[in-house]
Formats: C-alpha cells, sequence, structure tokens
C-alpha cells in the first residue's frame, strides 16, 4: 500500500508531485490500477474525487466477476446435461448384440438424447465389403478421395460440406444439410468408421462446437465394434 507521500517525501518532491498532477488531470484515467493501491483518507475536495473513483472501479471488477461466475455456473450446468446424454447413449451402446443392432441403437440414441435432424453411420474398410449387409460399408480410398479431411482426421470435425461430399457421407439423404459435424471411429489408431451428423442450421455445426463427450461416444464405438466386426 502506498503511504502518505508527506511521510517519505520532501516538501519540495511534494510539491512537485502535486504541480504534475495538476498540471496532467488524466493522469490516472490511464492507470486505474493505481487507484486500488492508493490510501485516501476521509476527506473533500480532490480526494473525495479519487476515492469515488476507486470505489467505481472496484465496483465494476465486481460485476465482471459476477458475470463470469455466472456463465461459469451456465457451463457446468450445460456440462451436467450433455453428461447425462452421452451416459444414457453409451448404456444403450453397451447392449447391443451385433453390429446392426449397435447401429440402430446409435441412431435411436443419439436422435432421443442430441435431437440430431440427419445422422449416418459408415464402415470403411480396404475393400469395401462386409458380411454384415444392414449396415453401410464403403472403401475407404473412395470415402477418402471424396471426403479429403478423411484421410487425416483424428478427431471431431464440423463445418459446411461441399456437396458430393454430403453425398458420400449421408448416403445420398442429405438434401437440406446446411452444416455437418464427422465422428471418427478408431480401433488400434485405423479409421474403420465414420458418423456423420448433419443439421439444417448452417452455423449450427462449426470450429467451435464442442465436441469432447462425441468424442468420447467415438472412443466408445472404437473398444465395440472389435467384437461385431
Amino acid at each position: 500500500m502506498v503511504q502518505d507521500a508527506t511521510a517519505t517525501e520532501s516538501p519540495l518532491e511534494a510539491a512537485q508531485i502535486e504541480e504534475y498532477l495538476r498540471n496532467n488531470p488524466t493522469f490516472f484515467l490511464e492507470r486505474e490500477h493505481l487507484l486500488t493501491e492508493l490510501y485516501l483518507p476521509h476527506a473533500s475536495g480532490e480526494a473525495v474525487s479519487l476515492l469515488e473513483r476507486q470505489v467505481s472501479l472496484l465496483r465494476e471488477r465486481n460485476i465482471d466477476a459476477r458475470k463470469r461466475l455466472k456463465e461459469f455456473l451456465e457451463q457446468g450446468e450445460r456440462n451436467d446435461e450433455l453428461f447425462g446424454n452421452t451416459r444414457r447413449v453409451v448404456t444403450a451402446l453397451l447392449e447391443a448384440r451385433n453390429l446392426t443392432d449397435l447401429v440402430e441403437r446409435l441412431y435411436a440414441s443419439c436422435q432421443n438424447e442430441f435431437g440430431v435432424e440427419f445422422q449416418k453411420f459408415t464402415l470403411l474398410s480396404r475393400d469395401g465389403h462386409h458380411r454384415q449387409t444392414q449396415v453401410r460399408c464403403v472403401n475407404l480410398s473412395e470415402a477418402e478421395t471424396a471426403v479429403p479431411v478423411l484421410s487425416r482426421i483424428q478427431q471431431c470435425v464440423a463445418g459446411i460440406f461441399r456437396e458430393d461430399e454430403l453425398k458420400l457421407l449421408f448416403a445420398g439423404d442429405h438434401n437440406g444439410v446446411g452444416s455437418a459435424l464427422l465422428l471418427p471411429v478408431f480401433v488400434s489408431g485405423e479409421l474403420v468408421a465414420v458418423m456423420a451428423f448433419g443439421s439444417s442450421d448452417v452455423k449450427y455445426f462449426n470450429n467451435e462446437s464442442d465436441t469432447l463427450f462425441l468424442d468420447f461416444i467415438g472412443d466408445v464405438l472404437g473398444r465395440l465394434l472389435p467384437r461385431f466386426v
């Protein structure tokens, strides 16, 4: 805390400070942090004005702190809701009896818990075939050619995709998709499937979308698929 200038400065130095402040009345406008460090006795005149400014500054900081706390609490509530939704999706997937059942449960639970408008699960294989004919399977090379981002995808990717990309991702059922999110599924580090989510809102899925819980669902799918594939 800064002490009274008269206790540590000579009269000449105090006079110089006083003269400087008189000649520079806006000195504290760009140095508001100093106001919280000054010792200002209850007085009249200029001292009262500085004290009021200090109180105003502290009030502004208090409002900002309350605003941030409110944002943290709201984010916590959203995370709790997402966690609950994700837990129900994972629980449903764990009860799957075969690959077809797994995909059907994935569709139903994502629809119920997240209210997605468009969704499509696609297996990716080297030869483009799989014994489970009920589940869509696409040649990996063809998929990477049609949707280049698949060749380097490591986690969820969201945004606006081209018409030909949407056609492959949603098996042609892509009319009305404005934005999309791709959830990759890896087994032993190899991309084996992709789950595409779509929205008619072009701004709904974007590079700022929070994908933490979806990435977790992707990890669970990566552990379950080897049981059925």
